[in-house]
């Protein structure tokens, strides 16, 4: 309510200004709608949308300033619908040569709105009428601001409405072409002609379903009841892949399946299962030889385009198949949502780490050299960036250098070195550089679970790092450093340089040593090398990371080396986090 009403005094004194940023369409959409979806599901309003194809991936506006229209839509939606469905599209209105018109709809099977009432509809602190306000809640301020908004934007909103039919809140915005083009690839042979079987009882769903398998190439036939698809089978139907929605009259889609296993026992046409976000992990542990994959409702158009391409090129396949390739968790995007960048210069190279990104859930950007990485970066927040080190205009190292020295901790992503020239030594050389991992070419499709597993573990423990800084223990201690400085009577600050950077050099070995003498239960090497942790990381200043260590030291010396393993993840991530900042501290040094 604060929110709102700060945001409409900005509007009326004239002081809300709209940034300038690239964004992504799709992305606000799909954002829009998984914040709202668990109140959609308590209500089992099915959340849908559809991009036509003629809108660009990626455009230049106020991505949140939108994203904040469409909540208000969207969310408003919701509450007026108590069963049914909304549905989000967007399509190209006009297009000139630096800049086009976009029309959004935010259509519901709710309640309605008389005609004579709609007027008041974008008037502040106004609703239909009181019954309105005591049933539903709200303050009238969510539309009229969302009006004056899209005013901002260039754009104007109005609404369709009859009573018992629901609305349609129709508007339309102008933004700026981008030249920075998000990577796709959807006409692949994988899905070219493959025919597609799509079971849903919801009629906009199976229409929006449709589109995008027709638009990928493929040969869909809808089928809106359960009992009709098995019909269309028992009379001898061939296709190469089902959609099933799980929540249908008569028969749920795992009941669907079960039959549609016994006329094919064979497993010769894999299934894919709609349902919810939150019940995938128990269909999926108690269905596995029935789906070969999962697609979270909303469906993502680009989450169902990798998982129709990875069942059907037989990279997810069910246990049913009797094949040994290894299942990659489609659903790692959902488990530990990041935003990634690769940058590598390689073409063939981009398309295989897009792939192998693609089977996890992940939509990447990617960029030709450094020097793009680091203007990627600049413009919007990444939590990792694969980085390959030979790259022309700007190579791989100088970009981390580059990335470190310019953004805030707050901004800074993981940094995976990613080289071909695997040698001795390297890995040490590139996290001495500011990397924050490594790995070697070619990449193995597991490594790169491992990696994703490994850094989105640690973005979510960070909130506890974090919780540790803000208790008064700082990263850095600035006396230790000043310290430091003092004893460098040179003007180059030679010694100050030496011994920050020889602790740089030892820290990924000594974090090593620790992690190893926990797994031979080696209490006396891991008791004396959290001590040597401990001295050298106060005597640089590292000391968030020393107070850690004379923790695991406690630890160790009361005999409870088993508990020691839970303090590993969190110097992992303190290790990682003081490299970065000592790291960029000398690289500002003169």
């Amino acid at each position: 309510i604060i929110n709102d009403i700060l945001d409409y005094s900005k509007i009326e004194l004239d002081r809300m200004k709209l940034e300038e940023h690239p964004f992504e369409l799709r992305n606000c959409i799909e954002e829009t709608l998984e914040l709202l979806s668990s109140k959609a599901l308590e209500k089992e309003v099915d959340l849908l949308y559809y991009v036509e194809p003629g809108v660009p991936s990626t455009l230049i506006g106020d991505g949140p300033r939108l994203r904040q229209v469409l909540v208000n839509l969207v969310g408003n939606a919701i509450k007026f619908t108590e069963k049914g469905e909304v549905f989000v599209s967007a399509m190209l209105l006009l297009a000139g040569e630096k800049d086009l018109s976009v029309r959004i709809s935010v259509k519901d099977s709710g309640i309605g709105i008389p005609k004579d009432k709609i007027p008041r509809l974008f008037k502040p602190f106004s609703q239909v009428d009181s019954s309105t306000t005591r049933k539903y809640g709200g303050t009238g301020l969510g539309l009229a601001i969302s009006s004056r908004i899209v005013n901002l934007m260039g754009g104007k909103i109005k609404v369709e409405s009859k009573p018992g039919s629901g609305s349609e809140f129709i508007f339309s915005v102008r933004l700026k072409k981008s030249a920075f083009v998000h990577t796709s690839d959807e006409n692949v042979p994988e899905l070219r002609n493959k025919k597609v079987l799509i079971v849903d009882d919801n009629e906009t769903n199976c229409r929006i379903l449709n589109l995008q398998c027709r638009s990928w190439g493929m040969k869909p036939m809808i089928s809106d009841s359960p009992l009709n698809a098995l019909e269309l089978i028992k009379a001898g139907k061939k296709f190469d892949i089902a959609l099933i929605d799980m929540q249908m009259p008569d028969m749920n889609g795992v009941s669907l399946a079960k039959e549609i296993r016994k006329l094919l026992p064979g497993g010769e046409i894999p299934l894919v299962l709609l349902t919810s976000i939150g019940l995938i992990n128990k269909y999926s542990a108690e269905n596995k030889e029935l789906f070969s994959s999962y697609v979270s409702k909303p469906v993502k158009q680009s989450q169902l385009f990798n998982i129709l391409v990875n069942v059907l090129s037989g990279l997810e396949t069910a246990p049913v198949r009797g094949n040994g390739v290894k299942k990659i968790d489609n659903g790692l995007a959902v488990k530990y949502p990041l935003r990634i960048l690769a940058a590598e210069d390689n073409i063939i190279n981009q398309k295989l780490l897009l792939r192998m990104l693609s089977k996890m859930g992940y939509i990447a950007d990617v960029v030709n050299n450094g020097l793009e990485a680091l203007e990627a970066v600049e413009r919007q927040k990444y939590d990792i960036v694969f980085m390959d080190i030979q790259m022309p205009e700007m190579d791989g190292v100088e970009a981390a250098r580059r990335m470190n020295s310019v953004l805030d901790m707050n901004r800074k992503p993981v940094i995976i070195a990613v080289t071909a020239n695997a040698m001795a030594g390297d890995r040490e050389k590139y996290l001495s550089c500011g990397m924050d991992d490594y790995m070697s070419k070619p990449i193995i499709l597991d490594a790169l679970e491992k990696i994703i597993i490994k850094w989105g573990k640690g973005k979510k423990e960070n909130e506890t790092v974090n919780r540790k800084r803000n208790s008064g223990i700082p990263l850095i201690d600035s006396a230790a450093i000043d310290n430091l400085k003092a004893i460098s009577e040179a003007e180059d600050n030679g010694f100050i340089k030496e011994i920050i950077g020889l602790f740089l050099e030892q820290l990924p070995g000594l974090v090593d040593d620790i992690k190893g003498f926990i797994n031979d239960k080696d209490t006396e090497k891991f008791i004396r090398t959290s001590h040597a942790l401990k001295g050298a990381s106060l005597n640089v200043g590292a000391k968030a990371l020393g107070e850690h260590a004379k923790l695991m030291e406690k630890t160790g010396s009361k005999g409870k080396l088993e508990s020691a393993g839970d303090l590993i993840k969190e110097l992992e991530i303190l290790a990682g986090r003081t490299r970065t900042e000592l790291g960029s501290y000398l690289n500002n040094l003169n």
